[in-house]
């Protein structure tokens, strides 16, 4: 069932960019209205204080004419003279006091006509004054007296009053209004910010909610993730051990019909097809758990010092026996010299094979593939493996390496395979320090493999031999425990064949009786047996039993994992061996066993 967070985390991670981007949207809404309400408030305010300014300019000519006024009156009555400084001050300010105000009500239109009605009755107040004090100069104050009694000049004052309180109560007016509107954007402000906080609070709350959801189910999916990862590797696991099982029983029932001693011509064909056809099914297991390791990093190699011209002359041997068929001319260039290089030999004719098998295939009968060994560095050996097969383009090239990846269009299908040998080879020549490299001229112009190891000094002590086959051949007894009758019974007579003293049997307590009655020099035993004992369990009980202790254990099994391989030797096995197991491994493990010192103990012959 497919996992549904991933639909609920790819909504709230949607959401959570909503709420960003609805955050960003306000943000910006936010900030330019609150620029025009400072701009509002700004502009408000400006307006509000240039008509306070107008109102004291309207205050100040007011003030100025009375003052004018007022000391004309004492020049009047008293014939003082220093009565007069306020109205010679006057006549110097009152025109300043009325540009100033046609300036600052330049864009008043109402404002100016009635500042110009003002201006024509102060220049009549101050007229009637000059002549007033004319006439007192000269005719006297009686004369002057009964001029000013005609009230021309009272009349004039009346109409400046009465025109600067017009504009006066008119900018009044204007302030009261101006301060009302203030007062409305200044909260309105206070209500944007604090509207503004809320939102914002919110929306970030919001956002880290939709973050929070997102993380929670991208950790559930992860969890997910590697739970269905767990249960490929443990279908992996089963499906190696279900698989290793009937290859096993067909590869050992094949090795059987080897030993035989003649066999009719079609018989001896039909022995190959099925052997060749096995060896391809055992491939493909083996490259798609070994691949799941390495891609977990659970695949380990076992390194020692191993002669490389050897090991590729071996491969090479091994490839012309399996892929024949194919009518494909495989040509070894090798040094004369020995090349020496650390490496765990197995892995390396699993690189070696799937290269030389890849080459084969993708070459038409009657080409050639070359396998080249050189040393063009000193610290490193090449590895050439080049055909004239179909070749590459560039997309290909590029992905090679890459697990699942299929050779050019045209071929997949045709040739087969599973897409994971090149990027096994690239993961165990990885494990080895080395490095691997495709390159190809084009399509249908060929390919050619490097693959560089570092190279060491030839070891002053070889590593030891294993047994040849004629060392094999010494007589032994073999206690074999697994329930199936399948596997037993191919494995059984293959011993058999090979001269060598068997018994079956099909539970863990049977083996380990009849161990204790036959005293064998080798058993091999399954792990997973019935009745509720497994092959640890008798592994641990004929280590612990001094009668079985000495009895070379070695479990055959199709439980593939590195676990289960290193608790089979925690257990007590000395050797542990997926199946299928080969007549060549088979015959490895017997010779390399002291065959015939516990029966000589126990009194018993083979």
């Amino acid at each position: 069932m497919p996992f549904r967070g991933t639909y609920i985390g790819t909504r709230s991670l949607n959401a959570a960019i909503l709420v960003a981007v609805m955050m960003l949207v306000f943000i910006v809404s936010f900030t330019w209205m609150n620029y025009q309400s400072i701009v509002k408030l700004s502009t408000m305010q400006e307006r509000h204080a240039h008509s306070i300014g107008v109102s004291r300019q309207l205050i100040k000519l007011l003030s100025t004419v009375q003052d004018a006024e007022t000391g004309h009156r004492g020049y009047q009555i008293t014939g003082n003279e220093t009565y007069l400084a306020p109205y010679l001050q006057a006549i110097r300010e009152k025109d300043d006091h009325i540009n100033h105000l046609r300036r600052i009500g330049a864009a008043d239109v109402e404002f100016l006509e009635t500042l110009q009605q003002v201006a024509i009755h102060v220049n009549q107040k101050f007229v009637e004054m000059a002549h007033s004090i004319e006439i007192y100069e000269q005719h006297g104050k009686a004369a002057a007296h009964n001029y000013i009694s005609n009230n021309r000049g009272k009349a004039e004052m009346d109409a400046i009053r009465l025109l600067l309180a017009k504009l006066e109560t008119r900018e009044k007016q204007r302030q009261h209004a101006l301060e009302g509107e203030i007062a409305l954007s200044k909260a309105w402000a206070w209500r944007l910010y604090v509207a503004a906080v809320v939102i914002g609070v919110g929306l970030v709350f919001l956002g880290f909610y939709y973050l929070y959801r997102d993380n929670q189910i991208r950790n559930k999916f992860a969890q997910y993730l590697q739970q269905q990862d767990q249960a490929k590797n443990n279908f992996l696991a089963m499906l190696g051990h279900e698989l290793r099982n009937p290859l096993a029983t067909i590869r050992n029932s094949i090795d059987v019909l080897e030993l035989q001693e003649e066999l009719p011509p079609e018989l001896m064909e039909l022995k190959h097809i099925m052997e060749r056809q096995t060896d391809v099914i055992i491939r493909l297991a083996d490259d798609l758990l070994d691949a799941s390791r390495i891609s977990h990093n659970k695949l380990q190699v076992t390194k020692a010092p191993l002669d490389l011209k050897a090991l590729l002359e071996r491969a090479v041997s091994d490839t012309n026996k399996a892929d024949r068929e194919y009518g494909v001319n495989l040509v070894c260039d090798m040094p004369a010299e020995d090349v020496w290089v650390e490496a765990d030999s197995a892995r390396l004719l699993q690189v070696f094979g799937n290269l030389l098998h890849n080459a084969i295939k993708f070459s038409r009968r009657g080409q050639e593939v070359t396998i080249a060994l050189t040393c063009s560095q000193a610290d490193s050996a090449l590895i050439e493996i080049r055909d004239q097969g179909e070749g590459m383009d560039e997309a290909t090239l590029r992905l090679i390496f890459d697990p699942f990846a299929q050779g050019p269009g045209g071929t997949v299908y045709k040739r087969g395979g599973l897409g994971l040998g090149l990027a096994l080879a690239r993961g165990l020549i990885d494990l080895h320090g080395g490095k691997i490299a495709a390159s190809s001229p084009g399509m249908g112009l060929g390919s050619k493999f490097q693959i560089w190891l570092p190279r060491i000094e030839k070891p002053a002590r070889l590593p030891a031999v294993a047994a040849d086959r004629r060392q094999s051949q010494r007589q032994c007894t073999v206690v074999i425990i697994d329930d199936r009758r399948d596997a037993a019974f191919p494995l059984r007579r293959m011993l058999e064949l090979m001269g060598h003293t068997v018994y079956v049997a099909q539970s863990g307590q049977a083996g380990i009786d009849l161990c204790q009655e036959k005293r064998p020099d080798l058993v091999l035993c399954d792990i997973g047996l019935p009745e509720g004992m497994s092959g640890y369990d008798v592994a641990r009980f004929l280590g612990k039993s001094p009668e079985t202790s000495d009895i070379y254990l070695v479990a055959i099994t199709g439980y593939g994992q590195d676990g289960a391989r290193q608790q089979a030797l925690e257990a007590g096995f000395h050797q542990y061996v997926t199946k299928p197991i080969s007549l060549q491994g088979l015959q490895t493990i017997v010779g390399a066993i002291p065959c015939g010192t516990n029966n000589l103990l126990s009194g018993t012959t083979n």
